[in-house]
């Protein structure tokens, strides 16, 4: 088993009903941005 650590909101731990060590699934989602495509 892996752990992610993750910050979420008050209202998303009720809407999702989470508990303090309850397994759950996660989906991640990232973008990679280059440096010279900012600014």
């Amino acid at each position: 088993d892996d752990t992610i650590l993750s910050r979420i909101t008050r209202r998303s731990v009720t809407q999702l009903g989470l508990t303090t060590g309850m397994s759950c699934y996660a989906v991640v989602k990232s973008v990679s941005v280059g440096p010279s495509d900012i600014g």
